[in-house]
């Protein structure tokens, strides 16, 4: 399969992977089998991270979590089928386009791990705001955002990693 077509697939899957987990999910914890996840997400899986609305809080919880895991994965099948190919950095401007992409794989990580609480303000605050978070679109919005900046940081140095390899063998 062609690589355009493999990177516009990837593109698309990890599109709609949110949605499909954010609509499947129920809004709350309620029953034995989402207590038991919950549970587990808790336990093992930076299940306090990210921001949970007080609309769908384990929709949130379970979005976030398996977005990450799911783009992290992502990230190393492109690396993993394109090998030293997978760093789609241009070579002009490499080195602000390696400090950028590290800075948002750091920055998106780190809000998916620790709890990202907001205070509640009468002003207005764009994206800060419980308001904000409370709206399944720019919700989703934000995790597409994340996902996205996660799988291309994985991607692009995973491709670093493999052309030091192999320049190192030669």
């Amino acid at each position: 399969m062609d690589k355009d077509k493999l990177d516009r697939i990837f593109f698309y899957i990890l599109i709609l992977f949110p949605i499909v987990i954010f609509v499947l999910t129920p809004a709350d914890a309620v029953g034995r089998v989402s207590v038991l996840v919950n549970n587990v997400l808790d336990a093992y899986l930076f299940g306090n991270g990210y921001y949970k609305p007080d609309r769908y809080p384990f929709a949130a919880k379970v979005t976030n979590i398996f977005t990450v895991i799911f783009a992290l994965f992502m990230g190393l099948l492109c690396t993993i089928l394109y090998g030293k190919e997978a760093d789609i950095v241009p070579k002009e401007n490499r080195k602000k386009g390696y400090a950028f992409i590290f800075l948002m794989l750091v920055l998106f990580l780190w809000v998916s791990i620790l709890p990202q609480e907001f205070s509640s303000s009468s002003g207005r605050n764009f994206g800060l705001s419980r308001s904000f978070h409370n709206n399944p679109f720019t919700f989703l919005f934000l995790i597409f955002i994340k996902q996205i900046m996660i799988y291309v940081g994985v991607r692009v140095f995973g491709g670093v990693i493999c052309k030091l390899f192999s320049k190192s063998k030669i």
